[in-house]
Order: structure tokens, then sequence, then C-alpha cells
């Protein structure tokens, strides 16, 4: 119990899981049974202060910058869309793979960046990438305050849901495939808990979710779970089966059916479908090599908030009287197989793991919401509202974030020398040559996908790890060479009599092949 809480903001009554039996609990009023009450007197409450501190942590993440490496190409296909008025069919950015066929599966969002680019230039790519993520994280904690009905439990089970969330930072064309997908967890713990609500709306979500982004076979994962525990018609222990009804099941199947309908609903029919399993049957290196889809290092941020959160829950079951969901321990061992697997999806995990984290930090204070602090709270949200108007980043500023990460001086010397021919080129920086030098064909980009059926992504990493990187030189006819100092590579180019160091900076080296 929190008591240093308790003057300020709180009242000494404790609060339940809602639909979670806590053994010997008193229960809090529902906050729909309090009298109504004025649109500021509804804000001015300790769970939008908490929800507020939530965003304002995502800003804070957010202040990183727009510098990932995929959103440089992604503007390329948005600007190639709005003045084509047609989608990119082959890769035309490479001269590796030039002319290959190729898919933009991540269309819809790439326009809807390209647009917010447009219209407000680098601030509006950050708008967007602070903006999704923080609706995200909003309904996360309302999620977690319905299983838990504390505020405070809620607040740092969604904090730490965001923290497995940050392995996703930056302009990302995911953040609006986890929107829909938290959308549509939403509404399936709404049916599971009061067995109502707006189930049409989910094949919708997935209609569109499959136009933003390619992770939409996991929302199908997680609907196939959470309807399937409903099967189970008694209790194993203390894991808690809700069956449901015969009406129920027909309403979930019918869902179910008319979301799997949806996702053919989209410009390229069914290659769309299915590129999600060419990713994972035919796209090993990619796998491999890519750090995000390599196994969880423990050793990292992201492994010590999943320690952390692992330790919750054990000594949460061990301790406490909260029974697991059928439905939730079933969810909690896939995202933490899947997340063990591949780092990159602690971040759908860190949304489920917020909610069932709630009922397992009930109690952490004695919140009543029939006794607010209302001008209190009204003046913390102020606060927090001129803090996140302060931090906004300016486009100066962003625009220093890029050219402190990107080999802006190294692209400067290369236009002036006329491109330098052929071009070999780090993996990150070739969106950004095709953004800002689109005269210069790359060697490659962060298009793992046709770089590895082409062939060219194992060539390059054999480049890297200097395994005859003189084939693949000659190969291509290679004139230039655009990478970071101080690597293996360096040296290897340093030694070679046919080539020569033509600029360096902090950044990046230019090596140039002798007449």
């Amino acid at each position: 119990m929190l008591a240093w809480l308790r003057p300020v903001f709180l009242t000494s009554s404790a609060s339940t899981g809602a639909a979670v039996p806590q053994p010997a609990r008193q229960s809090l009023p529902d906050l729909a049974s309090l009298p109504p009450r004025s649109l500021l007197a509804r804000i001015g409450t300790f769970p939008f202060v908490l929800a507020a501190l939530v965003v304002m942590k995502i800003f804070g993440f957010a202040l990183s910058g727009v510098g990932d490496n995929d959103i440089f190409w992604h503007l390329r296909n948005g600007q190639f869309m709005t003045a084509q008025h047609r989608f990119p069919s082959v890769d035309a950015y490479s001269y590796t793979a030039a002319g290959m066929p190729w898919l933009s599966h991540e269309w819809l969002s790439e326009f809807i960046y390209y647009t917010a680019f447009r219209a407000f230039h680098l601030q509006g790519l950050w708008i967007i990438t602070a903006f999704l993520p923080a609706i995200t994280a909003c309904v996360m904690f309302y999620l977690a305050f319905q299983r838990s009905r504390d505020p405070f439990g809620a607040g740092i089970a969604t904090l730490l849901g965001t923290a497995l969330m940050s392995v996703g930072d930056g302009p990302r064309m995911h953040h609006f495939g986890w929107l829909c997908f938290v959308g549509i967890f939403a509404i399936l713990q709404r049916f599971r808990l009061r067995r109502t609500g707006p189930l049409w709306t989910i094949p919708i979500l997935f209609c569109l979710w499959i136009n933003l982004h390619g992770s939409w076979p996991f929302g199908m994962v997680i609907f196939g779970l959470i309807f399937l525990a409903g099967f189970v018609k008694e209790d194993i222990g203390r894991i808690q089966a809700a069956p449901w009804t015969p009406a129920e099941r027909l309403k979930l199947l019918v869902t179910g059916a008319a979301s799997a309908a949806a996702v053919f609903i989209n410009p390229f029919g069914s290659k769309l479908v299915f590129y999600p399993a060419d990713l994972f049957l035919h796209q090993k290196l990619n796998l491999d090599v890519v750090q995000e889809w390599r196994v969880l290092a423990f050793s990292g941020a992201t492994g010590v908030w999943v320690g952390i959160t692992l330790a919750i829950l054990l000594i949460g079951t061990a301790l406490t009287g909260v029974r697991w969901r059928l439905d939730d321990l079933a969810l909690t061992i896939l995202v933490f197989y899947c997340g063990f697997s591949h780092e990159r999806m602690f971040l759908p995990a860190g949304i489920i793991l917020a909610t069932v984290l709630a009922p397992f930090l009930t109690g952490l204070s004695s919140y009543d919401p029939a006794q607010e602090r209302t001008r209190l709270n009204l003046a913390l949200l102020a606060g927090i509202l001129v803090a996140m108007v302060v931090l906004f980043p300016s486009e100066k500023k962003l625009q220093s974030k890029i050219d402190r990460t990107y080999p802006l001086r190294a692209v400067q010397y290369l236009r002036l020398h006329g491109g330098r021919g052929r071009l070999f080129n780090e993996y990150n920086w070739g969106g950004y040559l095709e953004w800002t030098m689109p005269e210069q064909r790359t060697f490659i980009d962060s298009r793992t996908d046709i770089f590895e059926h082409k062939g060219v992504l194992r060539e390059f990493v054999d480049v890297i790890r200097l395994k005859h990187p003189e084939k693949v030189m000659e190969k291509y006819q290679i004139d230039s060479v655009l990478i970071t100092p101080g690597t293996d590579i360096n040296v290897w180019f340093d030694l070679q009599p046919n080539w020569h160091l033509a600029y360096h900076d902090a950044i990046s080296a230019v090596y140039v092949r002798n007449p």
C-alpha cells in the first residue's frame, strides 16, 4: 500500500481486478455508478494524470528523432505513388536489383507518412512517430485499468508494456499496424469481460491493417487463441475458464470469417496476403542478420524489462490469490515464445502483457473515484501539456539529428564529383542515399526482401565479413565505396593498390577505384 499517495489523490478503499476473483478484498464502486460530472471533472482525475504521464514518456522516446533508416525509401515510395498515381511494382532505386518485381506491402502507411512530410516536413514525421505509440499506450492503460481498477497499478503495467515496445522506436510503418492490433485486442477484451462489444469493427481493422503493415497475421493468431480458450468449460486448478455460449461462439466465428475475407481487400490481392509467409519461409538471412529479428539478448535494455515483467508475474502468481484467466495464460506463453525467438515481437507482447500484469498490481494504491482532487489533477495535467509543448522538436533540431547520423558531407562530396559511378554503400544508408541523392543508384538498402531474393544481401554480408570482397567489386564493376570508418572492411580497402581513400570524416569514408 503506497500510503504517501493517499493525502494527495487517494482515499482508503482498496481496489479489485474486474472479473478476476480476489480473496478477501473490498471492491470499489463502479465508475458508471458515480453521479454525472462536468467534462473538466471527468478529465481532472488521477487516472487521467497517470495516462498523461505515460504519453509524456512516449514523447520522450520520440525525441530520439525521425532518422530511422527505413523511413527514407518509404518516403520515396510515397513520393512515387503521389506523382505517378500508381504503386511501385519493380525496383527503381538500386542497380543490383533494378527492374526486379517488388511489392510495396506497406503502401498505405507510406502514403500517410509522405503526406505528413509534404504538409509539415520533418515535424510531420515526428507527429506520427510520437502520437501513434501514444494512442496505443493510452488504450493499453485503459485496458489495464479496467482489469485492476487501480490507476497506479495500471500505470506501472503500462509503463512496463511500453518499455518492452521500445524496440520499435522511430518513424516506423508498424506503428499503424500495432494501433490496429490494440483496437482489435480492446474489442476482444470487452467482449470477453462483458459479453458484448462492437465485433463488427474487427474486420474493418484487419482490412486497414493489411494495407498498413504486414504484421496482421499476429492479430489473427491472437483472435484464434481467445476464441479457442472459450471452449474450455471448467476451471483447471487456479486457471479460470469462461466458456462461450453458443450465440457468442457464432458471433466470434462470423467475425473471424469476415476478418479472413477482409484481408483480401487490398490492391495486390493474394500476393499481399501471403507476403508474411514469404518472410518466414524464404528470407532466412533477413531473420539472421537484422538485429530486431534476432533472439532476445538479456544483456540489453529489452532483456532487463522482460526479466522484471517475468518476475512480477511469477511472484504475483505465488504470493497473491489472483487466478489466471485461461486466455491470459495462453497469450502470455505465446508472446514470450515469440519475443524470445525474435526480439521485435516484444512490441505486441508489451500491449498484451500490460493487460495481463494489471490484476497482479491491484492494491498498490487506495484509489477511490468518488474522492478526486480535481483542481490539483487539472493543474498537473496542464503542467504535463506545457512540458510536451516545450519539448516539441523544431525542424532544425530534427534535421540536425539526421545530419549527425547519416553521411551528409560524403553525399555532398559524391555529388560534387559526379557521383563516382557505381557505388557500394552501407546497408543502413541506402534509403538515405535514395532520398537525398536520387540520381545515384545504390547497391543495397533496408528492403531486405528484394535483396535477399536477388542474392545481393548475401553478397553484402560477405563483403562486410571479408569473404572475397574483391569478387563482388568486380562482379558489379563498382567504382566507389561509401562505408563507416574504423571497420575491418576499411582496413581491407586501405591495403588494396587499386583503391584509395578519397574522403573521410567522423561518420563516413569514401573509397574510389584508381584509374
